[in-house]
């Protein structure tokens, strides 16, 4: 009852690369509370690198 009465300083350090697959809420508020706007722009940048390169590689065997 008392988890979201928790400060910072009790709570767990979050691995976004990791915890999204298993705790995609847990994520994303400790993504919103301490992280910069910086970092999430960071994280999509990586992903949209991913998601290009995976869609030249589809677009290139049809």
């Amino acid at each position: 009852m008392d988890d979201f009465n928790e400060t910072s300083q009790e709570r767990l350090k979050v691995n976004p690369f990791l915890s999204i697959w298993l705790h995609p809420k847990k994520t994303a508020r400790y993504m919103i509370e301490e992280k910069s706007i910086g970092f999430a722009i960071l994280l999509m940048s990586i992903g949209y690198i991913g998601v290009t390169l995976s869609d030249l590689i589809v677009g290139y065997l049809l």
